[in-house]
């Protein structure tokens, strides 16, 4: 498929419910189209809009039907983007009509229809798509099931792919009451899906420059053992996207001339040092080395001797704990590690040391030589990466730094006390740092899947505006729009905030370079000023900075130390409870779902060893989860991993006196919810007098059981 021709159809809703949104669009569609001519040439785009005043494309001039197939308008066909299709969207502005989504749909299609005989190609030779974008505020569009399910068959002949995007509006919800239409459309095409875009910066991650195909980096066994040989492939997972290279270009033949190709090459002559005006010619010239003053000459046979040549292969050299092996010391790009596709030993194998190595808490060091006959060698780390319902359990591989690539730095020692700071200055710095957490939303701000990069949104940004022969000014912190600029100058929401507490927190260390210009007073006396006793309104955030909590970085970590203090462990207990509720709560995606599950984990073997109290304490509040995030759509996921995990209620089988039956601590994990007659006491039936006198204790003791 990658060598394929890509087709896609942008189908833009112009209507006035989307004027909020045109500025953003037009500078993201024109940086698209941008990046489509430096890095896709050959990747065709086409533009339809509905929503227009007028009217303009083949398929309401075929029907004849004035009423049919209006306010709807073909910008351009399916082709290569030039700088007319960038100066299109350039003057993009809304309408006053109001069409018909399915409608507008149809036009898209027989675009790609159109574009496709006219090229002679077959459906397989073409990846196409259709993406539709609008905030769904005043589209319309019946759900005529005959209708639609023409328009599904015609696109699954196509081969046509369709991806909604809806951009926040006043039908932010389920599309079912905005266009019932698309929703029948999500429901019964399998190549449709659905985005819901809060802001500039996802719409941007939603039209990226290009589409990387996964490409194997190595095929092969990962040797652990000789015994033991698990057939892997390997995958880059992050890689830098790098400018686009210039050109030199000449201008000195003629504007328009057919045969001026405007290129440039670059001779180089050597010449001879004894004789100037003689040239070298290749067959008498060597490469030499330096080797202190002296250069010493190397023919092509003794060069060959210089590189260290390794055999191919990906082997594991042994294990070490997680924080020997630091996320500081990784360099260059980060690659996955998956087992051989239809293998399902090679899956299980991966997926057994995956999941031994993150319950032991190792990770795996490994060599690696992806190609044959090279002298590129790289030791790494392994780290486990546990799947859920959406992937399986894989492996990432982090090139680890040699000797020679550490570098050692001295700084001055901070063990004399004369750094330390006082207890003003971290109440100050626990201010800033939690008042501009980035992840205390609804979501989180700056995630790197939905962060663009703001030095190729300006490189776009620019060319497009060189292109169309505009004029040039400003500098990339105000030619950019608020949702690129974030990366340069921070958050919006939290400028204000960190500027407050930013300038309370420089006041407090302001003197370390000398007198404070305002008062005069030098850096001993402010930090004696620091150093004064604290306000009774104060030692309670004092007591949190300076006392043991559970964070959201290590909350298994913290949980554990501060359950090793017998005066901190219901601060512990508390403490685990809220911030497992906030992970899953605040999590972008299902990114921090795991460690949910981990505190989650941690919880109830606490609670377990602490008596049948603790143990009713969990249930409540496994169940207050499962009723908070058992039946959420966008957090059912961590509930699936939670039940995947083999983590259930705490049953009177394994803590004597603890109310949950053994054959409700499965059974209640279930996010169907409790029906009212369950959350009775269990009444026992009566007691046959042939019976064992066990079996009666057994049911003396589960009156007392009750439902969680």
């Amino acid at each position: 498929m990658s060598r394929n021709q890509v087709s896609q159809v942008i189908l833009l809703d112009v209507s006035t419910s989307m004027l909020e949104h045109l500025p953003s669009i037009r500078q993201t569609l024109a940086g698209y189209l941008v990046s489509k001519m430096h890095g896709s040439p050959k990747h065709e785009v086409g533009l339809v809009s509905f929503g227009t005043s007028g009217t303009d494309n083949a398929v309401h001039d075929e029907v004849g039907d004035p009423l049919q197939y209006t306010c709807i308008s073909t910008a351009w066909a399916v082709k290569p983007p030039t700088k007319d299709e960038l100066r299109i969207v350039s003057k993009l502005t809304c309408g006053t009509g109001a069409a018909d989504v399915a409608e507008a749909l149809v036009v898209a299609v027989d675009l790609h229809k159109r574009h496709r005989e006219a090229a002679l190609r077959k459906a397989s030779q073409i990846s196409s798509s259709v993406t539709l974008v609008s905030s769904f505020a005043s589209a319309t569009g019946d759900a005529d099931a005959e209708f639609l399910d023409s328009v599904i068959e015609h696109m699954q002949s196509l081969q046509l792919s369709l991806e909604i995007l809806q951009l926040p509006g006043s039908s932010d919800g389920p599309l079912a009451k905005c266009v019932p239409a698309l929703e029948y459309l999500v429901s019964n095409l399998p190549s449709c899906t659905l985005t819901q875009v809060k802001g500039a910066a996802q719409l941007l991650s939603c039209f990226k420059a290009r589409e990387v195909l996964p490409t194997t980096l190595f095929r092969g066994p990962l040797a652990i053992a000789p015994q033991l040989e698990i057939p892997v492939y390997v995958y880059k997972k992050t890689s830098e996207v790098r400018l686009p290279s210039t050109k030199l270009y000449s201008d000195r033949a003629e504007k328009g001339a057919p045969s001026a190709t405007h290129e440039v090459r670059i001779d180089t002559d050597f010449k001879s040092a004894a004789d100037p005006d003689v040239s070298v010619p290749p067959e008498e010239r060597v490469r030499a080395f330096p080797y202190g003053k002296q250069m010493v000459p190397m023919d092509e046979s003794q060069e060959r001797l210089l590189r260290f040549s390794a055999e191919k292969g990906f082997r594991v050299l042994g294990f070490v704990p997680r924080d020997q092996a630091p996320r500081h010391q990784f360099m260059a790009d980060t690659n996955v590690v998956l087992p051989e596709p239809g293998n399902d030993r090679a899956a299980r194998g991966i997926s057994a040391v995956a999941r031994a190595m993150a319950r032991s808490g190792q990770v795996a060091i490994a060599r690696a030589t992806w190609r044959s006959n090279t002298s590129t060698v790289a030791i790494g780390a392994l780290t486990p990466c546990l799947g859920g319902l959406h992937h399986a359990d894989c492996m990432y591989f982090n090139v680890l730094p040699f000797m020679e690539d550490s570098r050692s730095l001295a700084f001055p020692s901070f063990s004399d006390g004369k750094h330390k700071p006082s207890k003003a200055q971290l109440r100050a710095a626990e201010q800033l740092i939690r008042r501009m957490d980035l992840g205390c939303g609804q979501s989180e701000q700056l995630a790197p899947e939905s962060t663009g990069n703001p030095t190729l949104a300006y490189f776009h940004q620019v060319i497009a505006e060189r292109m169309l022969e505009e004029p040039i000014g400003g500098d990339a912190g105000t030619r950019l729009r608020p949702a690129l600029r974030c990366p340069f100058e921070g958050a919006e929401d939290l400028k204000a905030v960190g500027e407050a507490l930013a300038e309370s927190l420089s006041q407090e260390v302001a003197a370390v370079s000398g007198k404070d210009p305002e008062t005069g007073s030098g850096l001993g006396d402010r930090l004696v000023e620091a150093a004064a006793p604290v306000k009774s309104d104060d030692r309670e955030m004092m007591r949190s900075i300076t006392e043991p909590a559970v964070g959201v970085l290590t909350p298994v970590r913290d949980f554990r130390q501060m359950m090793a203090r017998p005066d901190r462990r219901v601060a512990a207990l508390d403490g685990i409870k809220q911030v497992a509720a906030r992970l899953v709560s605040e999590s972008s995606g299902r990114r921090s779902f795991g460690t949910a599950v981990e505190c989650v984990r941690a919880l109830r073997e606490a609670c377990t060893g602490l008596g049948a109290a603790e143990s009713d304490a969990f249930n409540a509040f496994l169940k207050s989860l499962r009723d908070r995030f058992g039946s959420d759509p966008a957090r059912q996921l961590f509930w699936s991993d939670l039940i995947a995990a083999g983590i259930c209620f705490i049953s009177w089988k394994e803590v004597p006196g603890c109310h949950c039956r053994p054959d409700d601590a499965v059974s209640l994990l279930q996010p169907q919810g409790i029906k009212e007659e369950d959350q009775k006491p269990i009444k026992s039936e009566p007691v046959d007098e042939n019976r064992d006198v066990k079996e009666e204790v057994e049911q003396e003791e589960e009156k007392q059981c009750y439902d969680f």
